[in-house]
């Protein structure tokens, strides 16, 4: 839309060149947005390596998220919620590689399912993701024992979370990833690649 004000007004000549201005940049920033969507639905459509680098993995679906986030604040706003803002963020903490030794299909599948129950519990949703590696192993309901290693994914929220669909829970735990709630939010738990 801004793109054909620009072409319009620029071939009228009619205008300052200012306002032109502005919405070429606004139509530069729309550009990169409808992009980055592209280029994030194209590493979802492709099957990932094993094993999986969980924060590769991520990239694209925190992309995604953020804009269905921000679709629904937008809407959300139109019905009266005015300055309502939606972001999904993520954080690496460390620098080691996130390789996990989940299957890639349900590295995916938790990873997806925990950001969709995150981003639809609230609107204007606001959700933090943070990915760090952890000592221990992995021994259900959180703890951790032993001196192996977790890829743990924090997602916060201010809004209180429903729970993952017990048939993906169940996936998910099969898979080997623990789902773990903590306080305002939800923690995976994934077992390192590499380990013995």
């Amino acid at each position: 839309m801004n793109l054909e004000v620009v072409r319009s007004r620029a071939a009228r000549g009619k205008g300052d060149i200012a306002s032109v201005g502005r919405f070429a940049e606004s139509a530069s920033s729309e550009l990169e947005r409808a992009v980055a969507l592209v280029q994030a639905l194209l590493e979802l459509a492709r099957p990932l390596s094993s094993p999986v680098d969980l924060w590769s993995a991520m990239l694209p679906m925190v992309v995604l998220q953020n804009a269905i986030a921000g679709a629904a604040a937008a809407s959300g706003s139109e019905a009266g919620s005015e300055g309502a803002t939606a972001a999904v963020t993520l954080e690496r903490r460390g620098d080691s590689p996130f390789v996990v030794a989940a299957p890639s299909t349900i590295a995916r599948l938790a990873v997806a399912s925990a950001l969709e129950v995150a981003v639809g519990a609230a609107t204007p949703a606001v959700v933090h993701c943070s990915i760090e590696m952890l000592r221990g192993d992995i021994v259900g309901d959180g703890e951790e024992e032993g001196s192996g290693q977790v890829v743990a994914v924090v997602l916060r929220c201010a809004a209180p979370l429903p729970s993952i669909d017990p048939a993906t829970l169940e996936c998910i735990e099969d898979g080997g990833v623990m789902l773990n709630i903590v306080s305002d939010g939800m923690r995976l738990d994934f077992r390192a690649a590499g380990r013995d």
